[in-house]
Parts: structure tokens; C-alpha cells; sequence
């Protein structure tokens, strides 16, 4: 018989001072967590860069009083045609792209089927939908939802890999699995970019994240094409102070710290390097265009790497999702899908018929007509107004 489970949700800013704890300890009990579902880097975002027309909520399970899930959704009312209907998805974004629930892996297999029971039935919040983008094959959501077989509240669509470098091995050894190609070329790299100065590689954590790491990433990241774009993180105040906080917010657990490759007296390239569970992130990776040629940004990620390699706490290197640059590596890419659960009452029928009706359109290529087309709404949907 199924442990009961105790079901709450809350805002994010009324529920976090009494969860915070509990949320990571639940987390460093997750040998796959993402950092993007720490409560610092959640936090960071509930302050600085939430979805507009959004109100962010935290679901909670319990077991006899202990925590044992955790789960931030947006929730969000959307239009199709006249007609107003709630849906919820976790927090995920080009920002923090891959998403999954926070839980105790020994409940996991009984707790999320009871979870998502209540949040589209007996829970008050009245969803039509709950969409699950980001979700990687082997994160504890994908490999439940692989596991329930098809449904018809249920719908699946791939949209990408993340990519990792094994690192449960030495580096002499990792480095030997890949191209001899590969090898020649970051040979070459470092011979190049040593015509500049001695290579060395800097890791700045604690107080030195932000006072000397911090301001040489953004430095470098915006001296590209992202500057030119105005998609670096400088380029926005609102994005800066969001990856500023959430940085420091996870540096003082010691799972965030900025990398810094030189050239000689030149930072070539940077890194913000986020740890959760047995994983290295590589997010937010930067170099100098000036100096493309030379592979910086290649030769970074082989400092990463081969710290990643001599610890025996770290089994990976994340590079997140997959940027066609990390081919050579030989990185392990795990599919990623955008899922979506309907809720069994009218208004989740309704949203799955015309998600079916826009898919089959899709599928026979046939154009959308001109106004009052109920589907393309339902894709094209704006928020109506904050829940």
C-alpha cells in the first residue's frame, strides 16, 4: 500500500525562510541534481528575473512530516479564445534549461504518481496542464515518466541531448577516447596560445568569486558576439543581478565558483562551474574571440576536465545541454523532452484535443487558417493575467 503523503502548495517567497533547509538536505541526497533546482539559484530568480504575468509556487509532499519532494511551478493563466485556463511548468529558460523535481530517491517511485495525481485533480489550483520542459532521460522525472508508457493525458516531444564528459576515470585515459584529431588540435592550441605567455588556470571561489572572478567572466563573455548581440549577461541588469546572486548563493554551499584559463597577463577564457550532486556544470562558458583560433574555450574545458578527473567526488562534467563545439570530446548525450500532463476534467480535455488537432497539422504541414483558430492560439498563448 502507497506511503500517504501530505500535499501543500504556497508562494515561493512565503514558503522558502521555513523550507530552505530541508530543500538541500533533499538535494545533496541526489546524486543527479541540477543546480537549477537549488533553493539559492530559485531564489535568485524569484528575485530578479521571473517570468512576467507569473506567480511562482512551491509544492511540497510530506511523509509523516518529513519532506520528501519539492517542486517550484509558474503558474500561469492563458487564453484559448474566450475561454481562461490555468497551467503550470517548472522554472526553465535558455538561462536554466534543464529541469527536474527535487526528491527523496527512495520515494520517488511512490510520491511522484501521487503528486501529479493531486496537482491535476484534487489540489485547488484548478490546472488544465502541467508542461515539463527541459526534462533529460535520466533525470528522476524523465525516468518516471518513461516508465508510466503511453498515456493519452500524456504527451512527449524531443527537443535535444545534454551532454556530458564522463570523468570516472584519469585524465590520461579520458583523454585517449577521443579523436586523434582532437588531441593534434589542442596540442596545437596550446602551443599558440603559449606564444602569449605560460598558460595557467585560476579558480576563484568564497570572497573572490565576485570580487575577481565575477567581473572577468562578464568581461569576457560580453568581448563576442553575445555583446555584439546583447545576450551576454552584462548586457541586461536584471539577468546580472540574478546569475550574481544565484552564484553567491550557491558558493556559500561551495557549489559554485568562476574558472579563469590565462594567457600569459590576459584572461583568454572563463567559466561559471556550478556542483550538484556528483556533477560539474559548465555554465556559462566565454572566451575571446580575438584569440578563436588558439581554442581557448577548448583548452578551458580541458582544465575543467582534468580537475573533474583527479576528484573523486565529481563522476562528470556537464556542458549542459549540447553546443556543437563539445563534439570532440566525444561527450555521453542523453535525450531531452518537453513533457506534458492534462488534467482529467473538461477543461484538460479540451487543451489536449486541440494540442492533438495542432500536432496533426503540424504533421500534414498544412498551414494554420487566418484568426479564431483555436489551435494556433493555444500554441501562441499569452498570459492573461497573474494567478
Amino acid at each position: 500500500m502507497p506511503a500517504p503523503y501530505q500535499f501543500a502548495y504556497e508562494s515561493f517567497d512565503a514558503a522558502l525562510p521555513a523550507l530552505i533547509a530541508e530543500w538541500q538536505r533533499l538535494a545533496d541526497g541526489m546524486p543527479n541534481a541540477l543546480p537549477f533546482q537549488l533553493p539559492a539559484w530559485l531564489a535568485a530568480y524569484a528575485r530578479h528575473w521571473p517570468r512576467e504575468g507569473a506567480a511562482l509556487q512551491l509544492v511540497t509532499a510530506r511523509s509523516q512530516g518529513r519532506l520528501v519532494a519539492v517542486l517550484p511551478l509558474e503558474l500561469q493563466t492563458r487564453r484559448v479564445g474566450p475561454l481562461p485556463l490555468r497551467v503550470a511548468t517548472p522554472v526553465c529558460n535558455p538561462h536554466m534549461p534543464l529541469a527536474d523535481v527535487t526528491v527523496d530517491l527512495d520515494e520517488a517511485a511512490t510520491v511522484l504518481p501521487a503528486l501529479f495525481d493531486w496537482l491535476l485533480g484534487a489540489s485547488r489550483l484548478g490546472l488544465a496542464r502541467i508542461d515539463l520542459p527541459g526534462i533529460a532521460d535520466d533525470a528522476v522525472l524523465g525516468r518516471w515518466l518513461a516508465g508510466t508508457g503511453p498515456a493519452p493525458h500524456h504527451r512527449t516531444v524531443a527537443t535535444g541531448d545534454a551532454a556530458r564528459i564522463d570523468t570516472r576515470m584519469d585524465y590520461d585515459t579520458l583523454i585517449k577516447g577521443v579523436s586523434s584529431k582532437h588531441r593534434s588540435n589542442l596540442s596545437r592550441s596550446t602551443k599558440r596560445a603559449e606564444t602569449l605567455g605560460a598558460l595557467r588556470y585560476e579558480t576563484h571561489a568564497g570572497d573572490a568569486l565576485l570580487s575577481q572572478g565575477w567581473p572577468l567572466l562578464l568581461e569576457i563573455e560580453a568581448s563576442g558576439w553575445k555583446g555584439r548581440a546583447g545576450t551576454a549577461i552584462g548586457s541586461d541588469v536584471a539577468l546580472q543581478r540574478f546569475y550574481r546572486d544565484a552564484a553567491q548563493g550557491l558558493e556559500a554551499t561551495r557549489q559554485a565558483s568562476i574558472g579563469v584559463l590565462w594567457f600569459g597577463d590576459r584572461p583568454a577564457a572563463a567559466v561559471l562551474l556550478l556542483v550538484a550532486g556528483r556533477t560539474a556544470y559548465t555554465h556559462k562558458v566565454g572566451y575571446r574571440e580575438e584569440w578563436a583560433a588558439m581554442g581557448p574555450g577548448h583548452l578551458l574545458v580541458r582544465e575543467v576536465v582534468q580537475r573533474a578527473c583527479a576528484d573523486p567526488a565529481i563522476d562528470a562534467v556537464s556542458l549542459v545541454l549540447h553546443p556543437p563545439w563539445s563534439d570532440p570530446w566525444r561527450p555521453v548525450l542523453t535525450p531531452v523532452a518537453h513533457h506534458s500532463r492534462f488534467g482529467t476534467g473538461w477543461q484538460g480535455l479540451l487543451l489536449r484535443q486541440l494540442t492533438q488537432l495542432r500536432d496533426w497539422r503540424a504533421a500534414q504541414r498544412t498551414p494554420p487558417t487566418e484568426g479564431g483558430d483555436a489551435a494556433a492560439a493555444l500554441a501562441e498563448a499569452a498570459p492573461a493575467r497573474e494567478v
